[in-house]
């Protein structure tokens, strides 16, 4: 996990009383949360390793797209394998507090990687209009795809090294003319079928295949696959949960299996 500052558990120790009174059970309306009450979402890399670190982005109506005083934190990293911030004014934050929450918002998010592999980027938990249904999106600038963490982790893989322009958080599905992780799901296809792993793309030609599993630790890995179908077998994994991230010509989707 990240090691923090003593301006980063200051930042901790305001957020977290700045809400005391809204863990009360009371009701609010959509207005009382994006205008009055803050709204917070923790966002989770974790490394091949096991290795994890957490960014949090707040929304609260004191705050500004500057620098806060008491409520913005800088991380500071020391020997970890993986360290997630957001930035903002070329600051890597733990921490990131902006005015009251708006769906049209985006957040540059960036990452520090000493090892090359396979990562995984998870919604940890929310409050505020995140505990409300609200849709969350990572975007890979990357490869275009954009991924709805409220449904399902991101896969992806990266070389060692700090990269700073590679994702944005954001809370609408908007890609840039690109073509959406969801626009495939449904000519996806993805059975167990007696230990065998079949696939199958209706209107694509798959590219490449990845099968993790629940803790997104790469179990298969295929590239150059060049085909509509394909079957694995070769997945050293007892029953459990597994996620097939399929990428094809067209866009790159997830599913999950019991195998």
């Amino acid at each position: 996990m990240n090691t923090f500052t003593k301006t980063t558990l200051s930042a901790i120790i305001t957020l977290f009383m700045s809400v005391s009174a809204v863990s009360q059970n009371q009701a609010y309306s959509a207005a009382d949360i994006t205008s009055t009450l803050p709204s917070r979402v923790w966002i989770n890399i974790t490394a091949p390793n096991g290795g994890v670190s957490q960014t949090a982005i707040a929304y609260l109506p004191q705050c500004t797209f500057g620098m806060d005083f008491g409520y913005d934190a800088t991380i500071f990293a020391e020997n970890n394998t993986i360290a997630l911030y957001s930035i903002q004014n070329d600051a890597h934050l733990a921490i990131q507090a902006r005015p009251a929450f708006s769906n049209i918002d985006e957040v540059a998010l960036g990452y520090n990687a000493t090892v090359a592999g396979s990562y995984t980027i998870s919604i940890d938990h929310g409050d505020g209009v995140f505990a409300q249904q609200q849709e969350v999106h990572i975007k890979d600038n990357l490869t275009g795809t954009v991924t709805k963490l409220n449904d399902s982790p991101y896969f992806f893989d990266t070389e060692a090294g700090e990269f700073n322009t590679r994702f944005t958080l954001q809370y609408t599905n908007t890609t840039m003319g690109t073509t959406p992780v969801t626009a495939i799901s449904s000519d996806i296809t993805v059975l167990n079928a007696n230990g065998l792993i079949n696939i199958k793309a209706e209107n694509a030609t798959i590219n490449a295949l990845r099968i993790y599993d629940i803790n997104g630790r790469t179990l298969f890995s295929q590239n150059s696959v060049n085909a509509q179908q394909t079957s694995v077998s070769s997945v050293a994994a007892q029953k459990q949960v597994l996620i097939v991230q399929v990428i094809t010509d067209k866009g790159a989707t997830s599913k999950r299996i019991v195998y």
